[in-house]
């Protein structure tokens, strides 16, 4: 949502001096966002970005836009190696990480140990020696095989990329949607209730079938699409001023990466997302509220 209001507001700023220090908080929100490895969040990051540069007549901005995010993901080597395992790319080229192919060591030969002499006792004095000595033979080295792992520049091994999204993917199709839907089938007109699915569910609209049922999703909605056309009208308002319209279709844009974000993240119960949201909604109902009014 962030990086979505920051291309409203350098499109909206006249004075260089502010384009460049909005232009910086826009950069380290970028950076911010590639470390946080989300794939999805950066996806909605480059569908709601490329909506407010189409819809505010900069769509020449959308090829460096395009080109400058795509290398930033690719160079990451989080976000870019999710990336990849996602679609079955290989990106090892590009970055630091050198894999470890299975790999059989080979063994020494073992040494045939040889015996030692024993000495034969006298037989004018008792023998002094104690029992032969038994000999023991050199172990064998078990061969060991190593399994394919990453190593990066310090030489530590981690997690395999790909293991880490198979198992991201596993918990959401065999553990937390099944949950919802077996609170959404418990009641599927009015739900389970608020918070009774207490655990994650990464995927906000399944979470809300669950909670509040049919009824619910419904109601809530309707207050959404309410929303929606407003904007959307007011956008592509000819009376309403510019400046007025560019914010609109920024807010536009920063709720398209909201709700792509719902599928596979809680935005809604997150409060701190959520407030942020909806104060930004509001300010957006504001303006064209008073708009209206001068209308009149």
């Amino acid at each position: 949502m962030i990086l979505s209001l920051t291309v409203t507001a350098l499109v909206l700023l006249k004075s260089w001096k502010k384009k460049i220090i909005v232009g910086f908080i826009g950069l380290l929100s970028y950076y911010i966002l590639i470390l946080t490895a989300s794939r999805v969040s950066f996806g909605a990051y480059l569908v709601g970005t490329a909506f407010v540069f189409w819809f505010s007549n900069k769509r020449w901005w959308l090829i460096p836009f395009f080109v400058f995010s795509i290398l930033g993901m690719v160079f990451s080597d989080d976000l870019g190696q999710r990336y990849a395992a996602t679609f079955n790319l290989d990106l090892s080229f590009l970055s630091g990480k050198v894999i470890l192919k299975k790999t059989e060591q080979a063994m020494a030969p073992t040494p045939t140990p040889s015996p030692l002499p024993i000495p034969t006792p006298k037989e004018s004095k008792p023998s002094q020696t104690g029992p032969a000595p038994t000999l023991t033979p050199t172990p064998t080295p078990t061969p060991v095989f190593e399994s394919e792992s990453e190593a990066g520049s310090s030489g530590e091994p981690f997690e395999p990329t790909a293991l880490a999204v198979g198992r991201s993917t596993d918990i959401r199709l065999k553990v937390e949607w099944p949950r919802a839907i077996r609170a959404f089938l418990k009641n599927p007109i009015l739900g389970t209730g608020y918070s009774s699915i207490s655990l994650a569910t990464d995927n906000d609209y399944l979470r809300m079938f669950g909670e509040i049922g049919i009824l619910g999703v419904l109601a809530f909605g309707a207050v959404i699409i309410e929303i929606a056309r407003r904007m959307l009208f007011f956008s592509f308002n000819s009376n309403a001023l510019k400046e007025e319209r560019i914010f609109v279709i920024g807010v536009i844009g920063a709720s398209i990466g909201y709700f792509l974000n719902a599928t596979f993240i809680d935005v809604f119960e997150a409060s701190k997302v959520a407030f942020f949201f909806w104060i930004m909604v509001g300010a957006a109902l504001k303006v064209i509220d008073l708009r209206n009014n001068r209308e009149k």
